[in-house]
């Protein structure tokens, strides 16, 4: 006479642990963050980045757009300059390093848009005037969707990313 099995068998749970983990394993790679998400993310940091080392450094930093070359740049200027074409170059972020974005950029200034922080914190447009009170943006858009990432500055220096 045969007895039931109310249990199931070690292989039983192998074989179902081997499944869930192949399954997690192919999801994991679909939770990478975005194009546009690392752009944004690493736009924002240099745009903060570029605060700190104005107050270190003690010289006006300039973050602009280079739509030229496509990427954004942080500039140091000499000891008494206050202007966004300083040609030391610290750091760039260009988009030909990421797919599928593009750039609608909203900061103030001539032909070269950016913001200038100056050693005690406080920022400028490159066109030498102070941002206007409601901030001026820089939206990351994913070309194959129409997701975007913003980073909006605004004129007491908060940098948020939206």
């Amino acid at each position: 006479m045969r007895t039931r099995n109310n249990g199931f068998s070690l292989v039983e749970l192998l074989v179902t642990l081997s499944i869930v983990g192949i399954g997690l394993g192919l999801m994991s790679t679909l939770a990478k963050p975005s194009q546009r998400q690392l752009f944004a993310n690493d736009a924002k940091a240099m745009f903060q980045q570029a605060r700190f080392e104005s107050i270190k450094r003690n010289v006006a930093m300039a973050v602009v757009w280079d739509e030229s070359s496509k990427s954004l740049k942080m500039l140091a200027n000499t000891a008494n300059a206050m202007t966004c074409t300083a040609t030391t170059v610290l750091q760039t972020k260009s988009v030909s390093d990421y797919r599928w974005i593009s750039i609608t950029n909203q900061l103030p200034g001539g032909s070269t848009k950016g913001i200038i922080w100056l050693p005690n914190s406080t920022i400028k447009g490159c066109d030498g005037n102070a941002l206007s009170l409601w901030g001026h943006r820089f939206i990351v858009e994913d070309s194959r969707s129409d997701k975007q990432s913003t980073i909006q500055i605004m004129s007491g220096g908060r940098i948020s990313l939206e």
